[in-house]
């Protein structure tokens, strides 16, 4: 943080999450928090532009998506590419085991 809490220190980025693009079009999307649960909210492109890809259609895929994730905890500690949490009230969450967060399906 600045002086201005406004204005973010580049000091301090980290990389919460890569998503790799399949395709060269349709890779936009949109980033922001969320103005009352403090969530950090991600529109994926689907990556394609071509109708043979179904990114948005599969259930593996972050492509396509509106992600909803938690960047104040880490629900994937032995992975350094994943630093952040998801919402228990994410629809395809469903845990195998309680996260370090302590978050339950």
């Amino acid at each position: 943080m600045t002086a201005d809490p406004d204005v973010a220190d580049p000091a301090s980025a980290q990389t919460v999450l890569i998503i790799a693009q399949p395709g060269t079009r349709h890779n936009g999307g949109f980033l922001g928090f969320g103005p009352h649960d403090d969530l950090l909210y991600i529109a994926t492109g689907d990556g394609s532009g071509q109708a043979s890809f179904v990114n948005a259609q599969n259930l593996g895929s972050l492509l396509g998506k509106l992600l909803r994730i938690d960047v104040n905890c880490d629900d994937f500690p032995a992975d350094p590419l994943r630093n952040y949490g998801i919402h228990r009230a994410t629809p395809s969450w469903e845990p195998t085991a309680p996260t370090r967060s302590g978050r339950t399906a």
